[in-house]
């Protein structure tokens, strides 16, 4: 049994479609019957007799009666079942099936190939740890440490009135307390967070491996905040999709000044979260940068 994690099924569904298998979507029974039955019976009964009366005319009485009954039985059924039964999950075995022969070993990994790994998992939902690091909430549970930040931060604007060169000793010393301060580090992880959330679209990386996916919020099955949990988990998960780039550690933007205005265009988005993944240690020189069809838990 397959613990989904992520599946694109209109990608599935592309692939599936190219390899002649198409993916089936809904499954309709349709089912209709009449039946009819008509029926007649019943008899004639005829009685005679001589008669006659007073007034000279004599003659013959004929009575005749007829009993008709007509059985009309009508029977009409017509049952229609719609059956629409969802096969997103089927058509990921079948997916497996179909491109066992088509995917890359590590070695002949290239853009464009079809790859499927196994190994650990990292989830970044930059959104909600935008949310968890909000400091109006962080001050219930850690309000010693914000008390501190506050006072080494109140310091400084005394100083900064009185005389700094009298005071740069005990300056520098404040301003390296506050940079190693947990506070410090959670402002800046907020800051990055809010910008991560608007280039990653509100989409989440997926790490497996040397492989970082970018995965879109629609096709994901867990709920975001279970990934933080999931994150403490050493289970191992596969991804299965094709390698859209891999990291060289090069970025553009060092040399900015040398790029004509159309390739900083081109390039500066990409450029920016690369820069923001490769400082923080989530991708790293030679992962992959993958376009993933399906993660899953086996």
């Amino acid at each position: 049994m397959k613990e989904i994690i992520y599946l694109d099924t209109q990608m599935v569904n592309s692939v599936l479609a190219q390899l002649d298998q198409g993916l089936l979507l809904k499954n309709a029974v349709d089912t209709a019957s009449t039946q009819t039955n008509s029926e007649e019976g019943g008899g004639v009964t005829t009685t005679e007799g001589n008669g006659g009366i007073n007034f000279g005319i004599s003659g013959a009485v004929k009575v005749s009666k007829s009993d008709i009954d007509k059985f009309n039985i009508v029977y009409s059924t017509t049952n229609r079942e719609l059956i629409e039964t969802a096969m997103d999950d089927y058509s990921l075995d079948l997916l497996l099936e179909k491109l066992q022969e088509y995917f890359a070993e590590s070695k002949d990994v290239k853009e464009g190939s079809y790859i499927k790994i196994t190994d650990t998992t990292h989830f970044y939902d930059f959104k909600q740890l935008s949310k968890s690091l909000n400091k109006e909430y962080l001050k219930i549970f850690l309000d010693e440490v914000f008390e501190q930040y506050e006072q080494l931060n109140r310091e400084i604007k005394a100083i900064s009135k009185a005389s700094k060169a009298k005071n740069q000793n005990r300056l520098q010393e404040i301003e390296e307390k506050l940079k190693k301060s947990p506070i410090k580090i959670m402002e800046d992880l907020q800051g990055v967070s809010e910008y991560m959330t608007t280039l990653l679209d509100n989409s989440v990386l997926i790490r497996i491996g040397e492989t970082l996916s970018l995965c879109d919020a629609k096709n994901i099955r867990p709920t975001n905040a279970l990934f933080g949990f999931m994150n403490l988990s050493k289970r191992k998960a596969t991804i299965i999709g094709t390698v859209v780039a891999q990291e060289d550690g090069k970025n553009i933007l060092e040399d900015i000044e040398k790029i004509d205005s159309a390739n900083v265009i081109k390039y500066v988005s990409g450029n920016l979260m690369q820069l923001v993944l490769t400082s923080f240690g989530v991708a790293r020189i030679g992962d992959y940068y993958v376009r993933p069809m399906a993660i899953y838990f086996e």
